[in-house]
């Protein structure tokens, strides 16, 4: 069977070594047009989180060490999904130059009132304006008050 094609080029950055090779064994079995790394996207910096099931989320004593975005080389970038269970700013300081230059359509999962306000302001400041709010989760655990799914388009 050969590799499908859906349209579009699919790059996905995942932490977790046993994520990662779930993701891998799914890319291979669908013949899929995704390229993988296994890094953590952030701001370059380490991040402390905690790893609960198949996640790593902000608050914990782990370390993990990140990579920007603007580090990698892309010809295009058309849609960008961010959902990083805290990390949302750390993510988005990482691809500034990368969002500035393709202005890609974006989608991010915010997880507290003040991600979401920092988030918002740092993509206002980038051209970008709040096209869509879609599912909000209230939430209970220290840092995580609210998860909310934004879709933001740059202004023209």
């Amino acid at each position: 069977m050969g590799q499908k094609k859906f349209g579009a080029k699919v790059i996905a950055f995942e932490p977790l070594a046993d994520v990662f090779h779930e993701l891998e064994k799914n890319i291979r079995i669908n013949h899929a047009d995704v390229i993988a790394y296994n890094v953590a996207l952030g701001n370059g910096n380490f991040i402390n989180g905690s790893k609960q099931g198949n996640m790593f989320v902000a608050g914990g004593q782990a370390k993990i060490q990140t990579s920007r975005l603007d580090d990698y080389t892309f010809d295009r970038l058309d849609l960008l999904k961010i959902d990083v269970e805290g990390f949302e700013h750390d993510v988005l300081l990482g691809a500034r130059s990368t969002i500035s230059k393709f202005k890609p359509k974006i989608i991010i999962e915010t997880h507290s009132v003040a991600l979401r306000k920092l988030c918002h302001e740092f993509l206002i400041s980038l051209g970008y304006s709040l096209s869509l709010e879609g599912r909000t989760i209230r939430a209970h655990s220290p840092g995580m008050d609210k998860v909310t799914n934004l879709f933001y388009s740059p202004i023209i």
